[in-house]
């Protein structure tokens, strides 16, 4: 085990994750966590516990752990009252123990908190996510923002959202960027991973959109764009991520360029890595990002990047991809 430089071992700390963060399988949340948590352990013996409401998916293994499940049969209730006076039953006094959500989760018991922010969309763009659960959703996040011992967030553009928008002084918030697996995503994919995909590709170049399609994304505005623009007719375009929602359908429809442009789906990171290599270039149009994961990962696959300058993406590109204005 190595110490941090200048500090004591990190052995008998112990970390206390929100297991929520695993619910989904995809998403940047989730990788960084899977990436990271066995790191923790590994290089810095810290032991790592998971805030059990629900099993769904499988967290990460590591080298240091500890057990703070509920017994049986609690571990199989609901998220009620009376099962979260157990959780704060079972947690308080827990000693060198710091909670980590990575998901806007309070704590049930009073241990200190470590909360990561990733962006600031649901409370700028709140018509995309409008409703009661999503207003309880802000309402906890503002909570835990405001009461947690200290806050990351994964940005400076992110940082500075957070102290702006909360009021939160910058001395409670480390800036901490995230990373790409370089090796991984530099390496060659081999024919075969190519292979299962030039079925689903065009024949010619293509451009390539990665993530969500949501208004911020700006998607529409880029089809408006590439429609008007002479590079349709010598670059199609790929897009990941879910199918085609109704009103896209009619905005593909209603673009004439629906023939150029192919959905291959949620693929993973292999598949990911493919069309990285494949593609004349990456373009990300959008005109709000917490960080902007895909653009890294393009650079780290040597492709081409074309981005908005807006938000956060300047800081991660830097000069090493071309601007516009989204």
């Amino acid at each position: 085990m190595t110490a941090l430089p200048n500090e004591k071992p990190l052995n008998r700390i112990q970390t206390l994750v929100d297991w929520r963060v695993f619910y989904s399988n995809t998403g940047g949340a989730l990788r960084l966590m899977r990436e990271i948590l066995p790191r923790m352990a590994e290089k810095y013996g810290v032991s790592v516990g998971y805030l059990c409401r629900a099993r769904k998916n499988v967290p990460p293994a590591v080298s240091h752990s500890f057990d703070a499940s509920l017994p049986f049969p609690f571990s199989l209730l609901p998220e009620i009252p009376f099962k979260e006076a157990r959780w704060t039953q079972r947690l308080t006094g827990m000693e060198n123990t710091v909670f980590h959500t990575p998901y806007y989760t309070l704590c049930p018991a009073p241990l200190p908190t470590v909360a990561t922010i990733y962006d600031l969309i649901s409370e700028i763009f709140p018509e995309q996510s409008p409703g009661p659960h999503f207003d309880k959703v802000r309402q906890k996040k503002a909570e835990l923002i405001r009461g947690a011992t200290r806050l990351i967030a994964i940005s400076k553009s992110t940082t500075n959202d957070l102290c702006r928008r909360f009021n939160v002084s910058p001395d409670r918030v480390d800036h901490i960027p995230l990373a790409v697996d370089f090796t991984f995503f530099s390496t060659a994919p081999s024919p075969s991973e190519v292979g299962r995909f030039r079925s689903s590709l065009p024949p010619r170049p293509f451009l390539l959109i990665v993530g969500g399609r949501e208004n911020h994304k700006n998607f529409a505005r880029f089809l408006e764009a590439y429609r008007g623009s002479p590079l349709k007719d010598d670059f199609h375009v790929v897009v990941t991520g879910e199918g085609w929602a109704p009103d896209e359908q009619r905005l593909l429809e209603d673009s004439g360029v629906k023939p150029r442009i192919y959905n291959v789906g949620k693929i993973d990171d292999h598949g990911l890595r493919t069309l990285y290599h494949l593609a004349a270039a990456l373009v990300y149009p959008s005109y709000y990002e917490g960080f902007g994961l895909p653009a890294l990962e393009a650079m780290a696959s040597g492709t081409p990047l074309a981005v908005s300058h807006a938000s956060s993406l300047p800081e991660v590109v830097g000069d090493a991809g071309y601007y516009f204005d989204p």
